[in-house]
């Protein structure tokens, strides 16, 4: 299958479609509507009284074949279990949207300056993430979501990225 040259990847804990149930246990793309895929490597489980049926996916990585998507423009990976986001994400030199909230991300990649259309970030609710990029200031983001642990320790970083115009703090 051909990927479209626009393409949203979303991996999250509950599909929201029937063609989502369907997914197996190996790396797959799921196409939703045209501009949105939900990527996962990680076990389908079934949970009773769960959402959606009860599926729950936790990616533990982002799949490296995400990495070769050369016209991604957001990426979202919010309620997973990420620890950890490869270098690699500097290949994805035209993404404006980045969620990787309510991970388990222990450290965000310097390559991330290297994003220059990055205009949105989340990285909210990783209790394990404790720092930033020593040049998290140069980003051009437009809007941020960052825990108040770390907008306390780096507020003066935020403060210096003059083109936030959207600050969400939990």
């Amino acid at each position: 299958d051909i990927l479209p040259p626009k393409l949203r990847v979303t991996a999250c804990s509950h599909p929201t479609s029937d063609r989502a149930r369907t997914l197996t246990a190996r790396s797959f793309f799921t196409i939703i509507s045209p501009k949105h895929y939900i990527a996962s490597t990680g076990k389908v489980n079934k949970k009773k009284g769960g959402k959606n049926g009860g599926f729950v996916l936790k990616l533990k990585k982002i799949p490296d074949e995400i990495f070769e998507l050369n016209n991604l423009e957001i990426l979202r990976v919010q309620n997973n279990k990420i620890k950890k986001v490869p270098n690699s994400l500097e290949n994805l030199t035209k993404l404006e949207a980045l969620c990787l909230c309510d991970n388990e991300l222990e450290i965000v990649p310097d390559t991330l300056i290297k994003l220059e259309n990055l205009k949105e970030l989340g990285i909210c609710n990783n209790p394990k993430l404790k720092t930033l990029p020593d040049n998290f200031d140069m980003l051009k983001l437009t809007s941020l979501s960052i825990s108040g642990d770390l907008i306390n320790k780096y507020i003066d970083k935020i403060a210096k990225i003059t083109t936030l115009k959207d600050l969400d703090i939990h």
